[in-house]
């Protein structure tokens, strides 16, 4: 299957892409030229894609150009996962920069008040872990720590 780019006259950085989700906190970077459709397989790295026990996937994006990661969690059951380790690449804090159930688009705001910090503890195949709240029928998004 080909990897469709759209009409993308911008990279869809990470920086970019926030613009989509956290507009309302006033910090969002300039666009940048496109380089590169960011479809390509080094652009996205499944975390954990066979938990159908929990009913949850993670994977991570990565900017082409700038190298900027973004860890994502879904939550796909009603019930909220309190203590659930996700593994990351690197150490340091990640913060968490759109949670679906926050109050503020009508969830009931369960979530890791503004981010957690990895420990090194090696989870889904991956140097560090950090263990986060999930809430019900939720995405959280995690900025990584920049290298």
């Amino acid at each position: 299957m080909k990897a469709s780019t759209g009409t993308c006259s911008r990279e869809a950085s990470i920086a970019d892409s926030r613009r989509w989700w956290a507009s309302s906190t006033g910090s969002i970077a300039p666009n940048r030229r496109c380089g590169r459709p960011t479809t390509t397989p080094q652009a996205s790295n499944w975390i954990a894609a066979d938990n159908a026990d929990d009913n949850m996937i993670a994977f991570m994006r990565i900017a082409p150009v700038s190298g900027q990661r973004l860890v994502c969690v879904g939550n796909f059951s009603p019930v909220p996962r309190y203590t659930y380790r996700v593994g990351v690449p690197s150490p340091g804090h990640y913060r968490e920069i759109l949670n679906t159930d926050a109050a503020m688009w009508g969830g009931s705001n369960v979530g890791n008040a503004g981010g957690v910090t990895a420990e090194a503890v090696p989870y889904d195949g991956l140097p560090y872990s950090v263990s986060i709240t999930l809430p019900p029928l939720g995405v959280l998004w995690f900025e990584a720590p920049r290298e």
